[in-house]
C-alpha cells in the first residue's frame, strides 16, 4: 500500500489529526482493501474519529499522475481527500453532505485540474460552508 503521510500531512501539521489517525487509516485500507475509493478517480482517506481526529479538517491532493488503489470500478485515483471530523461533532454529517455536493459538481474536477489553490479553496468553501 502507498504511504498516506503526504496526503494527510496538512491535517497533521495543523494538529487536526494524530499519527495514530494516519496509521489506522493505512491499516484499514490494508485490511479492507480500497474502500476509501468512493467515486470514479476519487478517494476519501479516513478512519474512525476515536483514532485521533482532533479537529475538523479536509485536505485535497490532486495527482499529476493518477494512482491505482485497487478499485476495479473507480481506479485510477486522481483526487485524494483526507477528512477529519472529531467524535461527537454534529458537523460530521454536514461535512459529508458538503463533500458529496462537491463531488456531484461536474465543474469541480476541472477546477482541481487547474492546480490553482485559491480557485480550489473558493470552490470548496462555496460547497461546504
Amino acid at each position: 500500500m502507498f504511504p498516506l503521510n503526504p496526503f494527510a500531512a496538512p491535517l497533521q501539521e495543523r494538529g487536526r489529526i494524530t499519527e495514530e489517525y494516519i496509521r489506522r487509516t493505512i491499516a484499514g485500507m490494508d485490511l479492507a482493501g480500497p474502500y476509501v475509493v468512493i467515486a470514479p478517480h476519487t478517494a476519501l482517506l479516513h478512519t474512525a474519529a476515536e483514532h485521533g481526529a482532533r479537529q475538523q479538517g479536509l485536505s485535497l491532493t490532486v495527482f499529476e499522475t493518477p494512482v491505482v488503489f485497487g478499485s476495479p470500478e473507480n481506479d485510477p485515483v486522481k483526487y485524494a481527500y483526507a477528512l477529519s471530523v472529531p467524535q461527537g461533532t454534529p458537523s460530521h454529517l454536514t461535512a459529508m453532505a458538503g463533500l458529496l455536493k462537491l463531488l456531484e459538481d461536474p465543474g469541480f474536477a476541472d477546477i482541481c485540474d487547474t492546480h490553482d489553490p485559491r480557485r480550489i479553496w473558493d470552490s470548496i468553501c462555496l460547497h461546504m460552508m
